[in-house]
């Protein structure tokens, strides 16, 4: 059989392309999840959404995969030329358990009754969002990243639903989801968690 390839009328040499894959195993999960990938190539790696633990009355918790480990290591962007094993590196968070209270004053600006927050064994930020009817409403999340003594991280959250209208006496409910990201220009997604507001207006005409 011929090396060469025929092509309008020319010979043109055969390239053959031999793909070499790796086995990566990501352990820690159920279930395991074995894949084979090309090396130089960008590693896809399972993702698993935010667990919920456990609550009492103070707080709700949860575990957040934060990034996947190979000996102590995280892992890389692009796959391996080898075989590898991943374990799972848990970021344990707690949230405040409360209905949270906005309020709207005279000039319609909205204040929080209380202080909400989220402690982490990393730092997070956040970017939310509700539904009003069949709107999608943008909650504005301002968090400072505090470092306590512990070394675990404290993150008072403020909240501010965009777009919303509240009649004196009428107050609406929501649920704003609060997407969670690993770095500061939010592209680096962990997964989300809800929680419920009550938004209202107290103030009326002449007030």
């Amino acid at each position: 059989m011929s090396n060469n390839l025929i092509i309008n009328d020319e010979n043109v040499a055969k390239i053959v392309t031999i793909l070499k894959y790796v086995t990566l195993t990501f352990t820690g999960i159920v279930p395991v999840s074995i894949s084979r990938q090309i090396p130089g190539e960008i590693m896809e790696k399972p993702f698993i959404n935010i667990k919920s633990i456990s609550e009492d009355s103070s707080f709700k918790y949860y575990n957040v995969l934060y990034n996947w480990l190979h000996e102590s290591e995280e892992a890389p962007i692009l796959v391996p030329s080898i075989n590898e094993i991943y374990t799972p590196n848990w970021c344990n968070i707690k949230v405040s358990n409360f209905t949270l209270n906005i309020c709207y004053d005279q000039y319609g600006g909205q204040h929080q009754d209380d202080s909400f927050y989220i402690y982490s064994d990393e730092p997070l930020y956040f970017k939310g969002e509700t539904q009003e009817g069949n709107i999608v409403r943008n909650v504005s999340i301002t968090n400072p990243i505090l470092v306590e003594s512990s070394g675990q991280y404290q993150m008072p959250l403020t909240f501010n639903i965009n777009g919303v209208t509240v009649l004196p006496g009428s107050p609406k409910d929501f649920t704003v989801k609060i997407s969670i990201y690993k770095d500061r220009i939010c592209s680096k997604y962990l997964g989300y968690i809800n929680i419920l507001t009550k938004v209202t207006n107290t103030s009326g005409p002449g007030e």
